[in-house]
């Protein structure tokens, strides 16, 4: 079976799912994705980050 080319890879799709802390902040998890979250403090960007990791440009 032959490798597809990795622009394939980083042009799929992901569900993220968004939740909103108690304490403030966010956590994103990727459901598709095992091991995959991001979590940001109140006042940070987190959600923009998680969308970074659906599209492939996130260093993990």
């Amino acid at each position: 079976m032959r490798r597809k080319p990795s622009d394939h890879y980083l042009s799929l799709k992901y569900p993220v799912l968004l939740m909103a802390e108690l304490e403030g902040g966010h956590t994103a998890l990727h459901p598709d994705l095992e091991g995959c979250v991001s979590v940001d403090e109140p006042g940070r960007e987190g959600p923009r980050e998680a969308g970074a990791f659906s599209q492939g440009e996130a260093l993990l």
